[in-house]
């Protein structure tokens, strides 16, 4: 799925959070990208990014997660 169907999907259960929900996104497909990779030298040189989200309490970032990994059966 781009980022940009994953925009739009989280669209329809996540109000607002527009540009978490772009950046989550991007991240998620960076992922998928890297275990595409079957060159193991190439893989070894790629670095795996984390993501830390803060914000207030409330805010829905908990919320952005549990749609993404109810999207992608996780």
């Amino acid at each position: 799925m781009t980022p940009s169907k994953l925009v739009s999907t989280l669209n329809e259960y996540i109000i607002s959070q527009g540009k978490a929900k772009k950046l989550v996104s991007q991240a998620i497909r960076n992922k998928y990208r890297m275990r595409q990779v079957e060159d193991k030298e190439l893989r070894k040189a790629m670095r795996p990014s984390n993501i830390l989200v803060s914000g207030k309490s409330g805010s829905g970032k908990t919320e952005i997660f549990r749609q993404i990994s109810r999207i992608y059966n996780a």
